[in-house]
Order: structure tokens, then sequence, then C-alpha cells
């Protein structure tokens, strides 16, 4: 099989091949990466079909961080309602990926761990999949 359509081995492998850790200039550069892409996709496509207003947050509170977001802040990241917004907030906040304190919200500890193992895994698949080592 041509290797341009070849699942990559990271995906194969179910993330088990994950590039060591990645600095913080690097993770933030591929949240921002992220950001700019998903934005771009909006003019194409009908925002319906690529609306994820949970990752959305979780790459805004990524950049965001050390500094916490007002809910208003986080709901304009997201183009959704304030109410759908604080839907999402709650559903975030049960799954231990943030924490919140009055109209505040942060990523906590695990939310923190768990975006930088995603953001890992970013680089990690677009490194296997072009073929690019490790630098």
């Amino acid at each position: 099989m041509d290797k341009d359509v070849r699942p990559s081995r990271f995906w194969r492998s179910g993330g088990g091949d994950r590039a060591p850790r990645l600095g913080a200039a690097e993770l933030h550069a591929t949240a921002l990466s992220m950001r700019v892409a998903r934005r771009a996709l909006a003019g194409p496509l009908p925002i319906a079909f690529l609306h994820d207003p949970a990752l959305d947050m979780l790459v805004s509170l990524y950049l965001a961080q050390p500094e916490p977001m007002v809910v208003a802040e986080l709901t304009a990241e997201t183009t959704v309602s304030h109410g759908v917004a604080v839907h999402w907030i709650e559903a975030l906040k049960a799954e231990g990926l943030l924490a919140a304190a009055g109209e505040q919200v942060a990523l906590s500890d695990r939310g923190l761990a768990a975006m930088e193992d995603m953001l890992t895994a970013v680089v990690a698949s677009h490194r296997d999949t072009f073929g690019v080592t490790e630098q």
C-alpha cells in the first residue's frame, strides 16, 4: 500500500508511539496552529459541521494559561451562546478537566496534563504521517 494512504503508525498503535515530551513553546505553537486551522475551516464549510465548543474551550484555556479566563471571554472563543458555553464548562468540570471559581475558568492540573498529552499526540501523528524525524 502507498505510504500516503496508509494509516499512520501512531494511530494504528492506539497512540502508544508517543513522542517524548515536547517543550512549552512547541506545545503552545501546536495549540495556536490548531486554533488557526479550525477557524480557517469555518469559511468554506458550514460552522455547524465543524463546531466543537469543548475543544475550542480547552484550546483557548491552554493558550491563556497560566491565567484563567472569564466565562464571557470563553463564550466568545467558541461562538456559542452563554447557556451552551456554561453547559460545556460544567461538562468539562465534571470530567475534572476544568477548575472554576465564580466567573473565572482555567484548566485543572488534570486538564493541563490532558492537553499536553493531546498536543504531543498531534505532533507525533504529524511527524509519523509526514515522515518528519524528531528535532
